[in-house]
Order: C-alpha cells, then sequence, then structure tokens
C-alpha cells in the first residue's frame, strides 16, 4: 500500500514509478509521431520551405528544399542549415546583392511582427538555364514564435508572361508599323496633290509671263532692231537667257509633278526610260501588255519606284542593258531587271538605303511587296506586286 496526502492507494511505490515512466514514453512517442507528421506535411509541399524560429534560426526544412541544395551542387544548404541563422544565406557578396537585402528585410520584419507576410520575386539563374522564384514568408504562430518562407518556382509563369508581352509587343509595334505606313501614303498623297498645285500654278502663271516675255522680244527684235545696230546681240542674249528660264522652268514642274502620269502609266514609263538614256550607252527594253486599269493613287508610287530604280542603274549598276515588264494579270506587276554589277542583298541591306526603303514602304503601305533579287556580277531584279483596282488608266 502507498499513501499519499494520507490517503492510501492500491499501488506500490515501483509500480507508481513505472506509471510515470510510462507515461512520459507515450507523450515523448506521441511527440515524435507529431514531428513526424509534421514533417511529412512539409515534405508533401512542393516548394522549398525552411522553418525558422524568433531569431531567424533554421528549425527544419523540407525535402524539397533539400532537393533543390543537392541538385544546384550545394549540399551545405540542405540538411547542414538546420541551426544556422537564416541572415548568414541572405549576406551580402562582394558586389552587393539588393535581393538578398530585400530578403532578409521581409523576413526580418515578419519575425519582428513588423508585417505579416513578406511576398518577394527574383531570379536565381543556375548553370544550365534562367530561373525565378517567389518568397513567401508567414509568421509561425503559438509559443514557438518564428517564420515559414517557402521558396516557389515560377519560372514558367515568368517566361510565359515575357512571351505574352513578347506577342502583344510585336502585335503593337505591327500595328503601329502599319500605321505608320499608311501615315507615309497619305502624307504622300497630300504631297502629290500640293505638287500638283504648285506645278499648275508655275506652268500656268509663271509659264503665261514668260511667254509674253519672249513675244515682247519678239516683238521688239522685229520694230527696233533694225533701228538700232546694238539691239540685234541684246535681244538675243536676252532671248537665250529667256529660254534658259523656260526650260528650267519645265524641268521644275516635272519634277515636282510629271504631267506625263496623269495620262497613263505606260507613257510615263517610256518618258523615264528615255530620260534616262539621255547622255548613256544604256539599252533599255520594253514590255508592258497592260489592259485599261485604273491605278488611282498607285500611279505615282509605281512611276517612283521605276524612276528609282533607273536612277540607281545609271549611278551604279554599270549595266549596258535594262528590261522593264509591267503586266497586270495578277494584279499589277512591275519588273526592272539590269545586267550590271549586281550586289549581295544580305550584305547591303535595305535599311541602310533611303531609296530601297522608300520602294519597299510605299509597296507594304499600298498592300503589296517588293522583292530585290541580285547577286555579284548577275545584275539585280527587282520586282514590285500591287493589286489592281478596275477602271481605266
Amino acid at each position: 500500500m502507498t499513501l499519499i496526502d494520507g490517503k492510501s492507494l492500491p499501488w506500490s511505490a515501483e509500480e507508481l514509478d513505472s506509471a510515470a515512466e510510462l507515461g512520459s514514453l507515450i507523450e515523448i512517442e506521441t511527440l515524435r509521431e507529431r514531428d513526424t507528421f509534421t514533417q511529412t506535411i512539409l515534405n508533401s509541399i512542393p516548394s522549398h520551405i525552411a522553418v525558422l524560429d524568433r531569431h531567424g534560426v533554421i528549425s527544419t526544412v523540407n525535402a524539397s528544399w533539400s532537393r533543390f541544395a543537392q541538385d544546384n551542387g550545394a549540399p551545405e544548404l540542405a540538411d547542414a542549415t538546420i541551426g544556422k541563422n537564416y541572415k548568414n544565406f541572405c549576406a551580402l557578396d562582394d558586389e552587393g546583392n539588393v535581393e538578398a537585402t530585400s530578403a532578409w528585410a521581409g523576413i526580418n520584419a515578419v519575425l519582428n511582427g513588423r508585417q505579416s507576410s513578406f511576398t518577394m520575386e527574383y531570379p536565381c539563374d543556375s548553370p544550365k538555364e534562367k530561373r525565378w522564384f517567389c518568397m513567401n514568408v508567414y509568421p509561425l504562430l503559438g509559443l514557438k514564435q518564428g517564420a515559414i518562407v517557402a521558396h516557389k518556382n515560377i519560372t514558367k509563369r515568368i517566361l510565359m508572361e515575357e512571351e505574352l508581352a513578347a506577342e502583344r509587343a510585336e502585335v503593337s509595334l505591327g500595328v503601329t508599323r502599319q500605321r505608320l505606313r499608311e501615315l507615309v501614303v497619305q502624307n504622300e498623297m497630300v504631297r502629290n496633290q500640293e505638287r500638283k498645285h504648285i506645278a499648275h500654278e508655275i506652268h500656268d502663271e509663271l509659264g503665261q509671263v514668260m511667254t509674253g516675255l519672249r513675244m515682247g522680244l519678239l516683238l521688239m527684235e522685229m520694230r527696233y532692231c533694225r533701228l538700232e545696230p546694238t539691239l540685234p546681240k541684246l535681244v538675243s542674249d536676252m532671248k537665250a537667257l529667256l529660254d534658259r528660264g523656260i526650260g528650267n522652268m519645265r524641268n521644275i514642274v516635272s519634277h515636282l509633278r510629271p504631267a506625263i502620269v496623269d495620262v497613263g502609266i505606260k507613257n510615263a514609263i517610256e518618258c523615264l526610260c528615255h530620260e534616262s538614256q539621255k547622255g548613256t550607252d544604256l539599252m533599255i527594253d520594253l514590255d508592258m501588255p497592260i489592259s485599261k486599269v485604273a491605278l488611282d493613287d498607285k500611279t505615282f508610287v509605281v512611276y517612283r519606284v521605276v524612276q528609282e530604280s533607273l536612277t540607281n542603274i545609271v549611278r551604279h549598276a554599270k549595266a549596258s542593258k535594262v528590261g522593264i515588264t509591267l503586266d497586270d494579270q495578277d494584279g499589277l506587276v512591275v519588273e526592272i531587271h539590269d545586267n550590271g554589277v549586281g550586289f549581295h542583298v544580305e550584305e547591303v541591306g535595305m535599311n541602310k538605303y533611303f531609296g530601297l526603303l522608300g520602294m519597299r514602304e510605299r509597296a507594304i503601305a499600298l498592300e503589296g511587296c517588293l522583292e530585290i533579287d541580285s547577286e555579284p556580277t548577275l545584275g539585280t531584279t527587282i520586282r514590285l506586286t500591287l493589286l489592281l483596282n478596275s477602271g481605266v488608266v
């Protein structure tokens, strides 16, 4: 019999000690089972997790943390991190690590109760690939205060966001380019109208004045030159000067707005070829089996492309023969081919030359395309394709 507080119990002291020891063992085993269960839960979470005490010391990590450390050649960051302060892993490097500084500042704020949680996304590249992670820090409530730090791999999400952003930027850039091209075409049309107006003003107003002056000089020549011996030379010089002015005026008018364009693209191209052949031995073969089709605003674009091509041939190609084909069977197709020196298209690059760039942009803006095919010593072929509207040239 055992007496406790004056009362007798039916167990001996040895039996009570055994019972107390058994209770302690049961409690210890219960705690072990609870810890094992908790660790099992942590190991089931794919994020890399470290549990910190209130001082920031790592008390446990999950299996994902350990695997990540092993896979990245850093076994010292696996189980060996237990018992070390997390601040050690956020220390600054020689150049200063802003992400590490921000990470520890956030963790420390949660440990001290200044923040209820902390989240930060950061890059963490491996030798094989670029990676991004998201760190979430939450307070560990209860008697054992501390925090849970979880790192989740968000590389797929970031890459998808970057790809989506790139696609949106590409689409936006494509829209912007198309708007710019439309603006270029609109601006070109306005400029053409202004040139046409100015050309008509010069031709009608200044042309009439200069024609009147020449008629006056002719009248002066008939009436007064026989009366004054020195007057014929003076009138002849004035006529020559006036004729040169009239010629310059016509060149200006033609440059501003070739009148030949208004009466048909075929005539305009024939006129361009005739002008390009002046003072050269260049032979130009024309093949223009086109039907009566209205080109409206595209007429001037076709004219400028042919003009730019012929200018480049005369200046740079060292060609002796040029072939120009104008056909409208499958849309309007203009092809200019020369037998000149040629060049490497990929080396020259269209963007380096505003003439070629201008031709290409005009074509794209009109829903057409411009192709350039050239090889050294094999000449150059420029092919312009445009959609057509029905009507008469």
